[in-house]
């Protein structure tokens, strides 16, 4: 008798394990769902990325998002991006997308910072999610990308220079954007004694302050 009833405890634990994975995976085949997330600098007509990529540098770039969306009509999807382990610009924040609007169920955006679409980007490891709101799984749609220092060919526009020199008088810096207080050996931060070379007060500046806190959000 106890050989039965272990029997058919079996026999039911089978039928629950087997209802819950063809539960789970009608769930999966019929909830909204986002796939092939990708980020590039270009997108083409019907949304697909062009060259997608992992690695930007730190100059004023557009950064598209591209994906594809499965079993929705319309709905809110959940937009989250993080630089170096913590929420960037004003993100987290949420979008409409509708199944109309894109064909072959692809669609693209740019990503932005405090509704500016084209920013300098900050050097930095960062880590986008986009996925339904209300979405319980959790496993969202991922991408990482990096933002990394751009060696040469910087240059500082006459636009950004008189940017520079606008927030150095509102944040009351020194001309170089330092602390007035600031003390140098040889008087200047422009000049290496070390190796005799001398440096731009632009250039010198945008290596101290990276995340150009002049750019307006």
């Amino acid at each position: 008798m106890k050989k039965k009833k272990w029997i058919i405890s079996i026999i039911f634990f089978v039928i629950f394990i087997v209802g819950a994975f063809i539960f789970l995976q009608i769930y999966r085949h019929s909830s909204p769902e986002i796939t092939e997330l990708s980020i590039s600098t270009s997108v083409t007509e019907d949304n697909k990325p062009v060259n997608p990529t992992d690695t930007f540098y730190d100059e004023k770039t557009d950064i598209f998002v591209s994906g594809r969306i499965a079993h929705i009509t319309k709905t809110i999807v959940k937009i989250e991006l993080r630089w170096n382990g913590q929420n960037f610009g004003n993100y987290p924040k949420t979008k409409e997308i509708s199944a109309n609007q894109y064909p072959n169920n692809y669609f693209s955006f740019k990503l932005s910072k405090n509704g500016i679409n084209t920013i300098y980007w900050p050097v930095g490891d960062y880590e986008l999610k986009i996925y339904p709101e209300g979405d319980r799984n959790p496993i969202k749609p991922k991408v990482k990308f990096k933002v990394l220092e751009k060696k040469n060919g910087k240059e500082v526009t006459k636009e950004e220079k008189e940017e520079i020199e606008a927030w150095i008088l509102q944040s009351d810096l020194n001309e170089y954007g330092d602390p007035k207080d600031t003390i140098y050996a040889g008087g200047t931060p422009l000049f290496n004694e070390a190796t005799g070379e001398t440096i731009d007060r632009f250039q010198y500046i945008l290596s101290q302050h990276p995340e150009r806190p002049w750019m307006k959000d």
